[in-house]
């Protein structure tokens, strides 16, 4: 299947998938977090990481929460409306990714992983990455800047 095949079919699944579940209050991606979702899984797919997505629940971070599956790893992907609402989640993360306390100070959750915690940024996307594939932090690395939080 050619890339904008398996691009187009990610992207709908995902409309598809925000709008089964659609209500009032229920977040929707953006524009821009679809575009920059869909830049992602071209570069990884670019390096040899076919991708699936599928919308999960955003469990100790608030957001809009996608997991892209490679074969062996998965990335959390959340999205948020604006830089500034990411950078309020992002700076109540710990300096060594296992603790995370809201802005409000009414959430503080220290956090046990199974593998070492990776946390990057761009744009209106934090992408937490938890495992040691040297070469998926590198190409995470490349893609969104040097980790903002983690080991």
């Amino acid at each position: 299947m050619s890339k904008n095949y398996s691009l187009f079919g990610i992207l709908l699944m995902t409309v598809l998938l925000l709008v089964s579940g659609c209500s009032p209050k229920k977040a929707v991606l953006t524009t821009d977090n679809e575009k920059d979702l869909a830049d992602m899984i071209t570069y990884l797919e670019d390096h040899g990481y076919e991708s699936s997505v599928e919308e999960a629940a955003s469990d100790i971070f608030p957001g809009i929460c996608m997991h892209v599956k490679t074969k062996s790893e998965v990335l959390n992907v959340y999205f948020y409306e604006n830089p500034t609402v990411m950078e309020e989640v992002d700076s109540g993360i710990g300096k060594d990714g296992s603790s995370y306390q809201n802005k409000s100070k009414t959430k503080v959750v220290e956090i046990s992983w199974a593998s070492a915690p990776h946390f990057f940024k761009k744009n209106t996307m934090m992408v937490q990455y938890i495992g040691e594939d040297q070469n998926i932090i590198k190409l995470l690395t490349t893609y969104l800047g040097p980790q903002f939080a983690g080991l």
